[in-house]
Parts: structure tokens; C-alpha cells; sequence
């Protein structure tokens, strides 16, 4: 299975970065709001190993942790 972050900058432009685990690519997400703020969209990406892509969205409750 492969990881990624999805990031909206500004919600106008998206990056894909490339996480080794769930772990880091919720810490990634949890340093890229603390340094950026509520400007960006941050999405969890997962590709199965199926081939398929899922999109699943943070909730405001896990960057209050």
C-alpha cells in the first residue's frame, strides 16, 4: 500500500508527497497546518494494492490532538 499526503495549496493547487507509513503522513499533515495554517487542503491519499486511489479528508479534531 502506498501513502501520501494531498496538498491543496490555497485550494487551488495540488502536491502529492510521498509518505513511507500512516504515521508519518499524519505527522507530516499535523507540522504542515502548525507551519501554514487553515489556508491549505490536506488529504489522506491511499493506493490499495488493487490500484485504488482513496481520498479521505482530516477532521478538525485530529490536528486538535
Amino acid at each position: 500500500m502506498k501513502t501520501y499526503l494531498l496538498v491543496v495549496w490555497g485550494d487551488v493547487e495540488p502536491e502529492l508527497i510521498e509518505c513511507k507509513n500512516f504515521d508519518e503522513r499524519d505527522q507530516r499533515a499535523k507540522k504542515l497546518k502548525a507551519e501554514h495554517g487553515d489556508d491549505n487542503g490536506l488529504f489522506m491519499l491511499t493506493i490499495t494494492p488493487c490500484g485504488e486511489a482513496v481520498v479521505d479528508a482530516y477532521s478538525g479534531e485530529f490536528f486538535n490532538n
